[in-house]
């Protein structure tokens, strides 16, 4: 009961997030088989919009900034979730930059966004 109960906690949670985003990116879309993680206790969001400009929380920062700014996230939970949302026009190689900078900061919870099933981001919310 309370598996089931942290998963709707972190599928609303993520979907919040998702759906309150003011950054303009278009998700990849994807099929989902496999049980939501439980265990997400404090979420931050990275974005890159398809201008591969860099967003930590809304706030648009300087790329150069990106792990210095993690790593004091880091500092104060340790159990920091970071969620990487990437336009789908982005080139692989551009996300996977910007992945490798976020676990170079310490950072061992990273996750992808996309819109499960296929479905927009306003769909079933």
């Amino acid at each position: 009961m309370i598996d089931t109960l942290l998963q709707l906690f972190l599928i609303f949670m993520l979907g919040a997030t998702l759906a309150s985003s003011s950054i303009d990116i278009d998700l990849p879309r994807a099929k989902k088989d496999t049980a939501t993680p439980t265990d997400v206790s404090r979420v931050v969001v990275v974005s890159i919009d398809a201008d591969n400009r860099i967003f930590l929380d809304k706030r648009l920062i300087p790329r150069n900034r990106l792990q210095a700014d993690l790593r004091l996230l880091l500092q104060n939970s340790k159990e920091l979730t970071v969620l990487l949302r990437a336009d789908k026009k982005l080139v692989y190689e551009q996300i996977i930059q910007v992945m490798v900078e976020i676990q170079n900061t310490g950072a061992t919870k990273v996750l992808l966004a996309y819109y499960p099933d296929g479905r927009s981001p306003t769909e079933g919310l």
